[in-house]
């Protein structure tokens, strides 16, 4: 994936940063805040956490509330959200978070992808998790949070959800600029990239997991 076709997303979610987690919120609750919360609470604190496209911070404010490293690196294309999440640390905070996008030579124990593989078709998502295994340290962990349509994971499919999810993509593509036009396999994607899932969570029957790979099996 080229650093234009990443720059034109970054400013897609630049239109829609004043009221993303206002729409997510009124859709969902509190229920994916609840589940990023529960999936984070099962890792060990660590050196050094990359969070990659984590719009407007909460993830990462959760992932810093459970002291999941002590050092992270926040990776957003959209400026605005960028903007957005400054403001939910304190000074104090903002001295272990580094902003940046060129990340590629450091080393992570854990890189999380809260609701941005969701953007990318499935060669691109394989692109992405190759670049970032890569980055990550013998024995760290991949943490994904996103929606899920595939079965045979704990998703039982209705009509209803298939509508939003279209839905869901018609109005992205057309705002933001984001290449895909459906959800991916992301179970299958991942598992075919040689990572082992070590835990998975999920609300509203499956629809929405969250979900830890390493890339060798825990003894």
């Amino acid at each position: 994936m080229n650093q234009t076709r990443k720059e034109i997303i970054g400013k897609g979610f630049d239109r829609v940063a004043v009221f993303y987690d206002f729409v997510l919120k009124l859709t969902f609750g509190t229920r994916v805040e609840q589940l990023e919360r529960s999936v984070l609470k099962t890792l060990n604190t660590t050196d050094h956490a990359l969070i990659v496209g984590g719009g407007s911070g909460r993830t990462l404010h959760i992932a810093m509330e459970l002291n999941i490293a002590n050092r992270y690196t926040y990776a957003e294309y959209a400026p605005k959200m960028v903007d957005l999440t400054r403001k939910r640390f304190t000074k104090s905070e903002l001295s272990r978070i580094t902003f940046t996008l060129d990340y590629q030579d450091e080393q992570f124990d854990v890189i999380i992808f809260p609701f941005v593989l969701d953007c990318f078709p499935s060669d691109e998502i394989i692109e992405l998790i190759q670049t970032h295994k890569k980055c990550l340290k013998k024995g760290g962990s991949i943490v994904l949070i996103d929606f899920n349509q595939e079965e045979g994971y704990d998703y039982q499919p209705s009509v209803l959800k298939a509508s939003f999810i279209k839905l869901l993509y018609s109005f992205f593509k057309s705002a933001c600029g984001i290449p895909a036009s459906k959800l991916a396999p992301f179970n299958s994607i991942l598992t075919n990239e040689q990572l082992i899932c070590v835990n998975r969570l999920s609300i509203l029957n499956g629809w929405v997991q969250a979900s830890v790979w390493n890339d060798e099996p825990i003894t």
